[in-house]
């Protein structure tokens, strides 16, 4: 018995699919790779899906192979990943959204029959994934939070304080000369980074909603750590202001520092 394949199909479904799958990855982890990079891992993936056709052995052994070496290397391409840790817990989100994205178009397909034959075309794929990215990533929300939780390491020499913070989406502070993103943390943090007083500030101007106009002052901190969904990234040379309030809310008791989303952007 013969079987007729389009390869060209299957690279394009793969591609779309993996795509679909590192947005949703990025936009969790608070990782967005760029969109070069993006592209480039989504074709990794593709590829992974059908350099089994061209060689000889065991297809499980074979398939089974070039999904994980494949999938390593796509993770690899479309993020910053410098270690192995980081990787493993890169796949372990991939494999969590894979679940959810999967189980989600085989509801489509079961609850409404008459798709199943446009939903299993080439186009399909591409209309009812990217439904189900756009419901994933708005609904996803709520499970990873507007704010995500995460652990901060703030390094100065041999001096260094480990505070539990999060990253909130919307704190939009920027360095005046600079332009680099400004996270906020409580003023007893940076007393005990400087136990003896405090560096050279500079003015970091910032507006609140239902507040007037204001000001903060901000303090380069040579290298922070930050730690979220089982990775730690480092970033140097980053400005921290000082809040003159607790920043602790709601549920969150022990929130010592507001983390710029825009930080986790630039490495």
């Amino acid at each position: 018995m013969y079987y007729e394949v389009y390869l060209d199909s299957i690279f394009l479904a793969s591609f779309v699919i993996h795509l679909y799958l590192l947005l949703l990855i990025g936009r969790s982890l608070q990782m967005q790779g760029n969109w070069v990079r993006i592209l480039l891992g989504a074709g990794v993936g593709g590829l992974g899906a059908v350099i089994p056709f061209f060689i000889g052995g065991n297809v499980w052994v074979k398939t089974g192979l070039c999904v994980i070496v494949s999938t390593g290397l796509m993770i690899w391409t479309a993020f910053p990943v410098k270690n192995l840790k980081m990787l493993l817990a890169v796949g372990e989100r991939l494999l969590f959204c894979s679940f959810f994205m999967g189980g989600g178009f085989l509801f489509i397909i079961n609850a409404f029959p008459w798709m199943r034959r446009v939903a299993m075309s080439l186009i399909g794929i591409l209309g009812v994934g990217g439904v189900m990215y756009l419901l994933f990533s708005t609904g996803g929300k709520r499970m990873w939070g507007r704010q995500v939780d995460c652990r901060v390491k703030l390094i100065r020499g041999m001096e260094s304080v480990t505070v539990q913070a999060f990253v909130d989406t919307g704190n939009g502070l920027t360095e005046p000369i600079s332009g680099k993103p400004v996270s906020v943390v409580e003023e007893s943090i940076l007393k005990d980074l400087w136990p003896d007083e405090l560096p050279a500030a500079r003015v970091i101007p910032y507006h609140a909603i239902g507040t007037k106009r204001g000001y903060l002052m901000g303090y380069l901190i040579p290298e922070i750590k930050v730690e979220l969904g089982g990775i730690e990234r480092c970033f140097r040379e980053v400005y921290i202001a000082v809040a003159p309030d607790s920043l602790r809310q709601g549920e969150r008791k022990n929130v010592k520092m507001l983390v710029n989303p825009r930080l986790l952007k630039n490495d």
